[in-house]
């Protein structure tokens, strides 16, 4: 099996970012800064998605995108007493975040915060679910007057939950969703880099995918691409409340999407390629659209040969979201290999 070598420094860095939602600009820069390592052909498009290129001239164009936004919550509002109300910038589970710390990003810089709420032993109804509604944030603030001094309403704040490895070559952390695929889009890019192949390939970190992937909608239309891959994560059935209902787990390999927003034949070169190669894979199956930005991609100006590979991750939408080194590599390693075999010759017609 190809083996690139995983830049975990590069990868941690981006993981520490704080980037809710159409506030992506640390990471954005990140990203750029180590795409002109790779390529002088990079920008930065007015939605704020990043695009670096290889082979500009080349008549036949492949993409590889990662949203690089992760979801968090917005200040709705600064009560007398100086606690901050809050809405939700992408979907928030209300009951993972209760007693969590966050970061929140102010014109003075980042500031710390604690989520509270009401103690269980003056609640009601302990068994009632927390709602967003009823939590606050608190900055440590005296009073309204104190807190405005501090925060204004519309400042955005993600949880305060860092980069953490585990055993078996897992690690947690808030915004593997999706971090990772902004990371693995920048990895593919530079392995591709090394080899001379004709055509033309655009590695994109897409902004906006929690609130809508409004990134992806432009960036899909700016590239004008032929093949597109998206990367993202895709929730596990591996832990104690496992279902049934699909079959990932982390340390198994990439995660190749099957359904009708995959190009079929696609779907087969991914799954051929990852056979031929020694590559750990599984098969993410869906009837419906997956709720990724692989959906702009394919319905962009006429349509575009597009796919899904997903990494697999625990505790989706939490601060401690799980994954593998291993299924990373599994997934650059699988886009290097089918990557090096398209050119415009590559059959990917509907019949």
């Amino acid at each position: 099996m190809y083996m690139a070598k995983l830049d975990k420094v590069f990868l941690k860095k981006l993981m520490d970012t704080v980037v809710p939602s159409g506030y992506e600009q640390e990471i954005v820069k990140l990203w750029i800064d180590n795409a002109k390592k790779i390529t002088p052909n990079v920008y930065v498009d007015s939605v704020g998605s990043a695009h670096a290129i290889i082979n500009p001239d080349a008549p036949y164009k492949i993409v590889v995108t990662g949203h690089c936004d992760e979801i968090g919550l917005v200040v709705k509002c600064i009560t007398d007493k100086g606690f901050l109300r809050v809405g939700n910038i992408g979907g928030w589970d209300a009951q993972v975040i209760v007693g969590q710390h966050v970061i929140i990003k102010t014109k003075h810089g980042k500031l710390h915060g604690v989520i509270g709420k009401k103690p269980i032993h003056r609640i009601d109804d302990p068994k009632s679910a927390s709602k967003i509604k009823d939590l606050y944030v608190d900055i440590g603030a005296k009073d309204k007057k104190d807190a405005e001094k501090m925060v204004e309403v519309g400042d955005v704040m993600v949880l305060d939950q860092g980069f953490t490895e585990l055993a078996n070559n897992c690690f947690a952390c808030r915004a593997c969703d999706n971090k990772v695929g902004t990371f693995v889009a920048l990895e593919v890019l530079k392995e591709l880099a090394n080899k001379k192949l004709p055509i033309c390939i655009e590695a994109i970190a897409a902004t906006q995918e929690e609130i809508g992937s409004r990134g992806a909608i432009a960036a899909a239309y700016l590239s004008n691409a032929n093949v597109c891959f998206v990367v993202d994560t895709a929730p596990t059935d591996d832990t104690p409340d496992e279902t049934q209902n699909i079959d990932l787990k982390i340390r198994s390999g990439v995660a190749i999407g099957r359904g009708p927003h995959v190009n079929s034949k696609l779907f087969e070169l991914l799954k051929n390629t990852a056979k031929a190669n020694k590559i750990p894979y599984q098969i993410e199956a869906s009837g419906n659209a997956f709720g990724t930005d692989t959906e702009c991609f394919q319905l962009t100006r006429g349509g575009m040969i597009s796919s899904l590979l997903s990494v697999p991750c625990r505790y989706l939408h939490s601060p401690s979201e799980t994954c593998s080194f291993d299924d990373i590599q599994s997934t650059i390693d699988l886009l290097v290999k089918t990557i090096s075999q398209i050119n415009k010759k590559t059959d990917f017609s509907f019949i």
